[in-house]
């Protein structure tokens, strides 16, 4: 038993011997060698160096080829959605610019309540003291409710058809003009004529008399003999004024 015995230890001893030798062989080839890395790398770009130039000229025709086969319903549509957009951007301004208007000229905007808006050179109806100025002025609302029994509106465009009552006919006026030199313009008179003949007088239903306007700004005989004897009558106030303090 003790010969059998160291035999086997023996045995068993080269056994594993040879399987720890063969573990260390299969760790050694899984590890990658440096120089092995190198060598393959090298390889790779001698490999790509090598590539001869027709195919990467294939390459970029077919790249140029699928961008060229891009189907010309969808290069359209962005058109479409392009214009539409600029279309969107143009209507909007032309609202604002609309709407920037008419609170110009009307001097207000369509709110009940009482505003304060931001006024800058340029404006209508703030003039700046200081250069680069601004201030918030309170502004007339120009109001459209249903509260409202009466509309004075005036025509700005006419459109193809006649609006019944209103551009169907001619319409005379109502009261005609007030002030001297208006009058002279519509008859086509002379400083010198006499104007009140040419008053436009309005006849009430039911009686005799017409009424007519006062005439502003008339040049009569007795204004005009006032304003020459205005002079004299300051020229006596002014001797008596002196004559009154030398008395005293």
């Amino acid at each position: 038993m003790g010969l059998l015995g160291c035999i086997g230890r023996w045995v068993g001893r080269e056994y594993v011997g040879i399987f720890l030798h063969e573990e260390e062989q299969q760790r050694q080839q899984r590890r990658p060698q440096p120089q092995q890395q190198l060598q393959q790398q090298q390889q790779q770009q001698q490999q790509q160096q090598r590539e001869p130039a027709q195919q990467q000229l294939d390459r970029m025709a077919g790249a140029k080829r699928s961008c060229l086969q891009q189907p010309v319903e969808q290069h359209q549509q962005q058109q479409q959605q392009q214009q539409q957009q600029q279309q969107q951007q143009q209507q909007q301004q032309q609202q604002q610019q609309q709407q920037g208007s008419a609170g110009a000229s009307a001097g207000g905007k369509q709110q009940r309540e009482a505003l304060t808006k931001l006024r800058r050179k340029g404006m209508k109806g703030y003039r700046p003291r200081r250069s680069g100025e601004k201030k918030r002025k309170s502004i007339r609302g120009a109001l459209v409710g249903p509260d409202l029994a009466v509309l004075n509106l005036a025509l700005v465009k006419k459109g193809p058809a006649d609006i019944p009552g209103l551009t169907g006919g001619q319409k005379p006026r109502r009261l005609g003009p007030k002030r001297a030199n208006k009058i002279r313009a519509l008859f086509n008179l002379s400083s010198e004529t006499d104007v009140r003949p040419y008053v436009v007088r309005r006849q009430i239903e039911g009686k005799k008399k017409a009424k007519a306007p006062r005439i502003q700004r008339l040049v009569s005989e007795t204004r005009g003999n006032k304003a020459a004897a205005a002079p004299a009558a300051a020229a006596a106030a002014a001797a008596d004024k002196k004559k009154t303090a030398a008395r005293t």
